[in-house]
């Protein structure tokens, strides 16, 4: 499942950029817009930012209002998302990079490193690897997605989400793919066990937080006083 995920990326939304605003929003309920508001609340002081996956910039706007003397690298692999977001923050002196989060080699670190929709996708071995050479000592790593809710009740009315969704999709066919194969993953990713895991090796405290009845959840990683070698 780890292998299909990524391999859905380019397919999910080598399209969709143009449209991914307006479909996060209504197809969350406005949900999106209270998670990254939730996500940037656990944003400490920082004076480097390194924000993962920025897509279309949504989150990145929340970071840079609230963080406005910060300085933010924006990374995203799609061209065309990074350019929406490029052209929403003209002027906010936000450095954006068209990379893959796995890849990256920056050369620096962060105070803090936030990312938004992207664990599932990634291997983790992989993904807290770049986290921890990028990160600064006593740092703050934010990852947040989605999660297939344990309550019977919400379960079910996460299944009609999606079914509406599907439907959706024959107006919106550049989003079909995504519709489909989306729940799919999302109810077999062990993204949230596998994090935690890794990051507690590593020496980091991990604290999970599930939103909105257990449809998605923020894992937050704080380095501890004397942590393991990161490079290992």
């Amino acid at each position: 499942m780890k292998d299909l995920s990524k391999s859905k990326v380019p397919e999910f939304f080598d399209q969709t950029s143009k449209t991914y605003d307006a479909v996060v929003r209504y197809s969350t309920f406005g949900r999106d817009n209270s998670w990254k508001k939730t996500i940037v609340s656990k944003i400490p002081y920082s004076n480097t930012i390194l924000e993962l996956a920025c897509g279309t910039g949504l989150l990145t706007k929340k970071i840079y209002l609230a963080n406005p003397r910060a300085k933010i690298t924006a990374v995203d692999i799609t061209r065309g998302y990074l350019d929406l977001a490029i052209g929403s923050l003209q002027n906010s002196g936000i450095e954006f990079l068209c990379q893959d989060a796995q890849q990256i080699r920056l050369g620096k670190k962060f105070d803090c490193i936030v990312t938004s929709y992207l664990p599932k996708y990634c291997e983790p071995e992989i993904l807290v690897k770049r986290c921890t050479e990028h990160i600064e000592d006593n740092g703050v790593v934010l990852l947040h997605d989605f999660a297939y809710p344990s309550n019977a009740a919400v379960k079910f009315l996460w299944k009609c989400l999606f079914k509406l969704l599907q439907f959706c999709a024959i107006f919106l066919p550049e989003w079909k793919a995504a519709f489909y194969e989306l729940p799919k993953i999302v109810k077999h990713t062990t993204w949230i066990e596998d994090y935690k895991k890794l990051f507690l090796k590593k020496g980091f405290d991990v604290t999970i937080s599930f939103q909105t009845m257990g449809c998605s959840c923020i894992l937050e990683a704080k380095m501890l006083e004397n942590p393991v070698d990161k490079k290992s």
